[in-house]
């Protein structure tokens, strides 16, 4: 459990005219570690009511801002044509059995069909579930949530979790990321990702 004590999760994000700048960002396959300014034309849409609120990339990345920037995203948002979207965090479903809470069979079935909603099939939401379960678990018994883990949550514990480990971890985000985006999709195809042995 100390892999995760002296984790840096925070997000650090300065916002102009029409870029935002990535001071500091959690994980390190993230495009903005390696370009820390992402430009309004880069931008697909936001979700600044979501905590933390979300930008999705043409390229189908989603990043994180900061709650405190909700205002200033929305405001970018609206001055440049970008659109708001909600759509559901598929992986705040998938990671539903690793809550620190008892989770129903019901529920569980209720969050699959919505899953399935989303053209995941059953092989493949239990193939996701058991490839994060180490992690996801080793994550929760530190943080000890019992309301939600959502991709956020993942990108952080794959932060430390696959910090020795930059193939996977690259690997890991690029597979979480792809996962992510078909929520906007209700369907389309994940390139694999086999977890650390």
């Amino acid at each position: 459990m100390t892999v995760w004590r002296h984790a840096d999760w925070s997000t650090v994000a300065e916002f102009g005219a029409d870029t935002i700048h990535f001071v500091k960002y959690p994980h390190p396959a993230a495009s903005v570690r390696g370009t820390p300014d992402l430009s309004v034309n880069g931008i697909r849409d936001v979700d600044s009511t979501q905590f933390p609120p979300q930008i999705r990339t043409k390229g189908g990345e989603t990043l994180f801002v900061p709650r405190t920037n909700r205002f200033a995203l929305a405001e970018l948002a609206a001055r440049h044509g970008i659109p708001e979207t909600r759509r559901p965090d598929l992986w705040s479903l998938l990671l539903d059995p690793f809550l620190d809470t008892e989770v129903t069979t019901e529920q569980i079935g209720h969050v699959d069909r919505i899953l399935r909603a989303h053209g995941l099939t059953d092989a493949e939401i239990g193939g996701v579930r058991a490839n994060v379960a180490e992690m996801a678990e080793s994550y929760n018994a530190f943080m000890w949530e019992w309301t939600d883990l959502d991709l956020y949550d993942l990108i952080c514990a794959s932060s430390v979790w696959h910090r020795s480990e930059a193939d996977q971890g690259r690997a890991f985000y690029t597979w979480a990321m792809e996962l992510a985006d078909r929520a906007g999709t209700k369907s389309g195809t994940t390139s694999s990702f086999t977890p650390r042995g």
